[in-house]
């Protein structure tokens, strides 16, 4: 019980650690890649922009998903992308 308590909050912290120094809100490096998915979720209208900008490859599942957090619950754009990122990654997991 004790051991697996224990991983579990290793891998919590390697994960929080991870969101903290990586994720588009907090990393200093922010690239266009990174960018047109920020843009994307601020402009993401269905069904047009199932792919980015109607190309025919990358699909958006992060702008999709980060409707939620934009839209729903109000959150900025760059949380809204970074918590989206680190939900799909941490399913992935």
């Amino acid at each position: 019980m004790i051991r697996q308590l224990l991983i579990y909050l290793i891998i919590s912290t390697i994960i929080i650690l991870s969101f903290l120094l990586f994720s588009s809100i907090f990393y200093p490096l922010f690239n266009s890649d990174d960018g047109v998915t920020v843009l994307m979720l601020h402009y993401f209208k269905l069904p047009n922009d199932i792919y980015f900008w109607n190309q025919d490859r990358v699909g958006s599942i992060i702008p999709l998903i980060g409707q939620l957090f934009y839209k729903g619950l109000g959150f900025s754009l760059l949380w809204s992308e970074s918590i989206t990122h680190y939900i799909i990654l941490i399913l992935g997991y």
